[in-house]
């Protein structure tokens, strides 16, 4: 039989594991703000968007995987973008915080159609 305490500690172990990873993205992403405070490059680029979905969901699994990997993946993306802005804005790179209407349509196309040859769920 299957003890689920230890099922759950390796759970909590797993989510102590996302936490550490997903600060230190973060922190990756402060660099990455920098780098466009330097440069002048936009926060948001669409096509790095859709080409990190496509190759993140061609590892999962299955169709269940997949489609909690592209919508995991699309809130961790959402959560670096207001990251960069909020960086950028107390840096003085106001200006390169407002989207373009076609980053926002690019983005919707991306994200409604999902990672090709997968169903929905």
């Amino acid at each position: 039989m299957l003890d689920l305490g230890k099922i759950r500690d390796e759970i909590d172990a797993t989510d102590d594991e996302i936490v550490r990873l997903f600060q230190h993205r973060m922190a990756l992403t402060a660099e990455v703000a920098q780098y466009k405070i330097e440069t002048g490059k936009a926060v948001f680029d669409a096509e790095r968007e859709r080409q990190k979905l496509e190759k993140l969901t061609g590892e999962g699994t299955n169709a269940f995987n997949i489609k909690g990997i592209q919508e995991l993946f699309q809130q961790i993306m959402s959560i670096s973008r207001k990251r960069q802005y909020q960086l950028l804005t107390e840096n003085g790179g106001e200006e390169m915080t407002r989207v373009m209407p076609s980053d926002l349509a690019c983005a919707a196309i991306s994200i409604s159609n999902g990672p090709i040859g997968v169903p929905p769920l």
